[in-house]
């Protein structure tokens, strides 16, 4: 799928559907003016206060504005492997510190 956010609050999306072995593509998610990437439900065993949320979200660079979404479901990379989920295309801004976008709130886990 191709997501567009277009203008306004905007926030994209991922539950259990996402993982089918296939990836979406965002193309205009915008920092600024979105609520930015949700993860709803789907990170087994996470806890806000003990976890670390990269061992559960990777967001890796892979060219000029783009960016590669992956999700390990229980954060071992045991039960379940490491998915790619999203594509992000032009994305001036630096996705790569998980971190920073968890607690800038650009990356909500629900």
């Amino acid at each position: 799928d191709i997501l567009y956010g277009q203008a306004g609050y905007d926030a994209f999306i991922f539950d259990a559907a996402a993982f089918d072995s296939t990836f979406d593509t965002i193309q205009d998610l915008n920092l600024l003016e979105d609520r930015g990437i949700v993860l709803n439900d789907i990170l087994v065993g996470y806890s806000p206060t003990t976890s670390v949320i990269t061992d559960y979200v990777i967001i890796t660079n892979t060219g000029h504005q783009q960016y590669d979404l992956y999700i390990d479901r229980d954060g071992t990379d045991l039960a379940f492997a490491s998915e790619k989920v999203a594509t992000i295309l032009n994305m001036p801004d630096d996705l790569t510190d998980v971190q920073a976008l968890l607690n800038s709130g650009d990356l909500s886990v629900i």
